[in-house]
């Protein structure tokens, strides 16, 4: 007896499979009346059946919203690039991601303010060497360029840069006037060791903001890199959301009509 209602029920089982009714609940759906509904076996045999060309495998593997036109929902991986182009971080806090965008925004405002930091210092060594220069080498600041205070750091006085400069650069040697204009004199050897080391933090302070400036720009190019990839992740987690499938079984073994059937309800 127990073999025959286990064989009655694989039977209403497979009969109700083979035509039970597949509902899709298309995006708008308000009423009963919206609904698809189709067989089972003739929904598998028509997908089985369509061609297997590049659109086919498109459908087949495509997530909504990843290569197609935008979905209700998902975010936009332009965007956010664009986003973290103009301000790192910005596309991160856009794509859902506001962890990680905080900290290319640290690192953006760190590197700015490395910047201005290290130009203002390096300003204000410049400033330092040129007074400390008319103070000890009693030279006339007024319209000397950078050129000029290079050669201080390495001679004595203005004759002897003249001499060298004749000597050893005959063909580009660009010997200054002789008069109190351009004239230098330093007090001391040791003076003009201050005023070198002077020069050359302030140097060094300048060719660093340079260098935070390269970090800014690295940064903003990895901001821009992430948040396409925290955008495609985020839209891939929101269509596993908007897809959803949904099993319903339907048993009535007793009666004068039984049935077993499986409802098969798919959202977008």
């Amino acid at each position: 007896m127990k073999k025959i209602l286990f064989a009655t029920i694989v039977g209403f089982m497979f009969t109700n499979l083979c035509w039970g009714r597949d509902t899709i609940i298309t995006k708008g759906a308000k009423h009963l009346d919206d609904l698809v509904t189709q067989p089972l076996l003739f929904n598998f045999y028509s997908q089985a059946q369509k061609p297997a060309g590049p659109e086919r495998q498109r459908e087949i593997f495509e997530m909504p919203g990843e290569f197609g036109e935008k979905k209700e929902g998902l975010k936009s991986v332009t965007k956010a690039a664009f986003l973290s182009f103009l301000l790192p971080g910005a596309g991160e806090i856009y794509a859902g991601a506001p962890t990680k965008g905080k900290i290319f925004i640290s690192v953006e405002a760190s590197s700015w303010a490395g910047f201005f930091g290290f130009r203002t210092y390096g300003g204000w060594l410049k400033k330092d060497y040129k007074v400390y220069a008319a103070s000890h080498a009693k030279v006339n600041l007024a319209g000397k360029p950078d050129e000029f205070f290079d050669n201080l750091a390495f001679y004595d006085n203005r004759d002897l840069y003249n001499q060298f400069a004749l000597l050893y650069h005959r063909g580009e040697a660009k010997p200054y006037p002789e008069d109190d204009f351009w004239n230098w004199e330093w007090d001391s050897p040791e003076s003009k060791s201050c005023f070198r080391d002077l020069k050359n933090r302030s140097k060094t302070a300048y060719r660093r903001a340079l260098y935070v400036v390269g970090l800014s720009l690295v940064n903003r190019v990895v901001s821009v890199i992430d948040a396409m990839k925290a955008v495609r992740s985020y839209n891939r987690k929101k269509s596993l959301e908007i897809s959803k499938v949904r099993f319903d079984l339907e048993l009535t073994p007793f009666g004068h009509d039984p049935k077993l059937m499986l409802h098969v309800t798919r959202t977008w």
